[in-house]
């Protein structure tokens, strides 16, 4: 997903997510079987857990008016890019009091260049 895209498909009612965890998780399946698959259950466990949560925070946020959408789409492109890289994801920690600390951006390597190859041309092949 683009930076923020999550919120983005949340706030605007698109969730592609159980779409795209689907596509993943037959992948993971026809590579390594059941343990895989089992895996893949978990992660997509976890991850609805964490919409859950994050759903429920923006819910409450915006209903509040601590906060609207434009604001909301701004701090998550900002916090995004803390970690060295707008992805749409983000590689640090998140302190219980909301203080956040990215991870120091690994140095990029070959390999790095070869997997964002296979992910562009899997994207493309989608």
């Amino acid at each position: 997903m683009s930076s923020a895209g999550f919120f983005n498909n949340y706030i605007k009612g698109r969730d592609n997510m159980y779409s795209s965890l689907e596509r993943r998780r037959e992948r993971i399946a026809k590579t390594a079987g059941s343990e895989s698959s089992s895996l893949a259950d978990e992660l997509q466990e976890d991850i609805g857990e964490l919409k859950l949560a994050t759903a429920t925070l923006i819910n409450v946020l915006i209903a509040k008016g601590v906060v609207n959408e434009t604001e909301l789409m701004a701090q998550a492109e900002i916090i995004d890019a803390m970690d060295g890289k707008s992805d749409g994801q983000f590689n640090g920690t998140v302190q219980p009091d909301g203080k956040i600390a990215p991870d120091q951006p690994k140095a990029r390597t070959a390999l790095d260049d070869l997997a964002e190859a296979v992910d562009h041309a899997d994207a493309e092949f989608e």
